[in-house]
């Protein structure tokens, strides 16, 4: 099908149902028609379903949205699909428009009903009790404003800073969530953003090394020149940059690809809140300096 022919982003309801949990469960794919059926068993089973489910497909080009349909006509979940306008290649630097665009579809009561939001990728699987899990440890810890478990991969688990979160697995206040509006949600990927946030209102952030959150293919790694262009986008202090650039030549390899993902970062569109703007650009250095003295 032509790409002039698909409609405009349109929304799925599935059957209504009474709301079981004080949690949203947004999930964005592209192209993961393989991977429809298995995150579904995944949610499916979940003790505390979520109380609503939001699935964007992300202007996928193969059988993603049908197989989407299929399935959230027959799950008893709680769900709205929301389809973008196909795309001929998976953009990184729009998924938060995607996830912007498919919350703006929910009414101000829905939006406005949940605790938590939390955010599972197309291609991860968690076990039946992990958001039951997460969602009680943060009931019980209040200021704890941000949480997720660890990633495994086929190759084990991944090595990343306790105190930062995972994106796919995350779980967060809705405090966090509504302290901006809908409408300035960045274009770009949210994790970073939303972590931001979350230490800005003072509260803390944690990887649960207990719970897990396995992946059904590798992570894709950062390239030192897209490790730049976010540096960029998120107003990283120079300081920041300049300690990357110096690892990396300690490391045996060379720092150019970084810095040009930089400067071509700042020639492009950047992150606009002033408050995560100034903790990038100097609370983190902050964070990282009591992070060494811990």
């Amino acid at each position: 099908m032509p790409v002039s022919s698909i409609s405009s982003p349109s929304v799925l309801e599935g059957p209504e149902r009474e709301i079981m949990a004080s949690y949203l469960l947004v999930t964005c794919l592209y192209n993961e028609e393989d991977n429809v059926d298995g995150l579904f068993d995944s949610i499916e089973e979940q003790v505390l379903p979520p109380g609503l489910w939001l699935v964007i497909d992300d202007g996928s080009t193969d059988g993603t949205y049908d197989r989407i349909a299929q399935r959230s006509r027959m799950t008893p979940l709680a769900i709205k699909v929301w389809r973008g306008d196909r795309k001929a290649e998976p953009d990184y630097d729009t998924i938060g428009l995607a996830i912007r665009k498919a919350l703006l579809t929910l009414d101000e009561e829905t939006y406005g009903g949940f605790e938590y939001f939390c955010l599972l990728g197309a291609d991860s699987r968690v076990g039946p009790d992990y958001f039951s899990s997460i969602t009680d440890r943060m009931e019980s810890d209040l200021e704890l404003g941000m949480a997720s478990g660890v990633v495994v991969t086929r190759t084990g688990r991944e090595k990343t800073r306790p105190d930062i979160p995972r994106g796919s697995g995350s779980s967060t206040r809705a405090s966090v969530w509504r302290s901006i509006s809908r409408e300035d949600i960045p274009d770009f990927d949210i994790d970073a953003f939303y972590t931001a946030k979350t230490r800005i209102m003072g509260l803390k952030t944690r990887m649960f090394d207990d719970l897990e959150v396995f992946q059904t293919r590798p992570t894709t790694t950062l390239s030192p020149y897209r490790k730049g262009q976010l540096m960029a986008i998120h107003w990283y202090n120079p300081i920041v940059v300049a300690a990357h650039a110096v690892r990396i030549v300690l490391g045996g390899n060379s720092p150019i690809p970084l810095i040009m993902g930089y400067a071509q970062g700042l020639r492009g569109k950047r992150i606009q809140d002033d408050d995560v703007k100034r903790y990038f650009g100097r609370r983190i250095v902050l964070d990282l300096i009591r992070m060494k003295l811990r």
